[in-house]
């Protein structure tokens, strides 16, 4: 079956390919007739984000934190729902959403996926629109068709979290930010039309994820700044005056409905820690092809990238500030690539500060929201760089021969798309090979299969706070099976003298583990293995189960 996929694949990127070549002017806007092309080659690559996002869904197990989706979104009422979101580190939305999805979708792998997925594709689309608006229609399709491949925004529209829909949004966010501010219709009722969908976009980013909200302080950073370039200093302040309302109504409406919650939520602890100190330059690989630095990219190459990114950011400021003191019209390309440039380093900076100062809260999950602009920019670096290339060995050429009638050599945005997507679906590929999350399911299964073997005489404990989620797949596979409770941290004594008659009647503990989870972990599975005879033991991606004899 998924050789078949992969055939399909394939047939779809050459006829990409095909076309590339044989039409190196389409979609341009003096040539209607060519429309056509531009229809068959969006469909081409938007079925292709839709196989890649629908395909083996139910491959992988639900891990932990899908688990944990899906047991909040099975509570009765959307109170219950946001009451347990309260006590949770996210805003609701994804989870009402969710809540109102499987109520007649079902909480099977496929159904509730799939919701993921939708999302997925429409950031696809969203990834077009947002290109177009910042270059052109053929560099939209390039980039979309890159973006439709890459492993990350794939493998999160594969899993039962609020990531695929935060990357939807964040894209949707941006898209009316610039029609609505920086490339706004001439007619007023289009510009208010944009304001108030920018409005809704930015209040339902927000309660997705507080990732969010650095999205809106980037936005708000470049209005100013494009204002400031525009502008004499006294429009400067009447534009900047004019927009503070809107994002204080924002503000105010977010708020006001959740604001009292994040003061009481941001006392928690995050649960990603900071890691790599080239957590950046390490990301833009991830988003391209994780673990890639394991293969052949070594620490200095990963800075050389951030420090590029960096150099980049500089020079089009420099290039935009220049045009502002010579009085000179700024390019829309100097404005688009500072856009992509602000989209990256302002959220980065403000979730890396806070991580440093504060709680840490950076992982390259949350930092999907940069995945767009990461991927156009890259795409945008190599055709420049191929481009310099190609005009250069062009001149030398008709300097050597004296044809000066010879056309430039230029890129052709579809087939150097086609190339980079090869390269990237070669990481996308394998993460349908291969279990990328928690392997809760088949050893659960085994576990449940086993139980008829040992009857009635087993207990089972978890090593943290996740035997709600567990016993999830214990529904399915056992109904009489459950996990009681968990045996960890500081209070394991008085847990094992409020479960002390089970150990007693008992002849079997089973005790599941989530690997890398803690030293409250490791204080419970060091404790049993020393006090009891460990009769089996298996481990699968990110998970563990340990079978005890409590009579030996």
């Amino acid at each position: 079956m998924f050789s078949l996929f992969v055939i399909i694949f394939l047939l779809f990127l050459s006829l990409i390919f095909f076309f590339g070549i044989k039409k190196t002017k389409y979609f341009s806007a003096e040539n209607p007739t060519e429309i056509k092309y531009f229809y068959s080659l969006f469909v081409i690559i938007l079925f292709i984000a839709v196989l890649l996002r629908i395909i083996n869904l139910n491959f992988n197990s639900y891990w932990i934190d899908e688990l944990f989706s899906i047991n909040t979104a099975s509570f009765k009422s959307a109170s219950e729902v946001i009451s347990e979101c309260r006590e949770d580190v996210h805003p609701p939305l994804y989870q009402l959403i969710l809540h109102y999805y499987t109520g007649f979708a079902g909480s099977s792998e496929i159904a509730s996926r799939l919701l993921s997925a939708i999302f997925g594709i429409l950031s696809t689309a969203g990834i077009y629109l947002i290109t177009k608006l910042l270059f052109d229609t053929k560099k939209a399709l390039a980039v979309m068709l890159m973006f439709s491949v890459a492993y990350m925004p794939v493998y999160y529209s594969q899993e039962v979290r609020s990531y695929s829909l935060l990357l939807m949004l964040t894209l949707f966010t941006n898209y009316f930010f610039l029609k609505a501010f920086i490339l706004a219709e001439h007619e007023i009722k289009y510009k208010i039309l944009h304001t108030v969908f920018y409005c809704i976009s930015s209040v339902l980013l927000m309660y997705t994820h507080y990732y969010g909200i650095p999205v809106i302080v980037f936005n708000f950073c470049f209005l100013t700044f494009y204002f400031f370039m525009q502008y004499r200093f006294g429009e400067f302040i009447k534009n900047i005056l004019k927009t503070i309302p809107i994002y204080l109504l924002v503000a105010a409406v977010y708020y006001f409905s959740w604001g009292y919650v994040i003061a009481y939520q941001y006392q928690r602890t995050f649960w990603p820690k900071i890691g790599d100190r080239n957590i950046f330059s390490a990301f833009v690989f991830y988003v391209l092809t994780p673990n890639l630095k394991n293969y052949f990219i070594n620490d200095l190459l990963l800075q050389f990238v951030a420090a590029l990114m960096c150099i980049f950011l500089i020079y089009y400021f420099f290039k935009t500030v220049k045009c502002k003191f010579n009085l000179l019209p700024v390019k829309k390309y100097y404005y688009s690539m500072l856009f992509l440039l602000f989209w990256i380093f302002i959220p980065y900076v403000i979730s890396f500060l806070q991580t440093v100062f504060s709680n840490p809260s950076i992982s390259f999950r949350n930092l999907i929201i940069l995945s767009p602009a990461v991927i156009i920019i890259l795409y945008s670096i190599v055709e420049k760089s191929i481009d310099k290339i190609l005009k250069f060995i062009t001149e030398r050429f008709i300097f050597l021969t004296g044809k000066f009638k010879l056309k430039y050599l230029t890129v052709n945005p579809m087939i150097l798309s086609v190339i980079l997507s090869m390269f990237l679906f070669v990481k996308t590929y394998g993460y349908y090979s291969y279990p990328t999350k928690h392997d809760i399911r088949s050893i659960i299964k085994e576990i449940s299969e086993d139980y008829e073997n040992r009857g009635d005489s087993t207990v089972m404990f978890t090593t943290s706070k996740t035997s709600d989620q567990l016993n999830y797949y214990f529904k399915r596979f056992s109904p009489k099976l459950r996990i009681k409770s968990y045996l960890a941290g500081e209070s394991l004594e008085n847990e094992l003298i409020k479960f002390k008659d089970d150990f007693l009647k008992n002849d079997f503990l089973i005790l599941f583990d989530l690997k890398n989870w803690g030293k409250d972990s490791d204080k419970s599975l060091n404790y049993f293995k020393s006090k009891y005879t460990l009769e089996m033991h298996k481990e699968s991606e990110g998970f563990a189960v340990y079978v005890f004899d409590l009579k030996k």
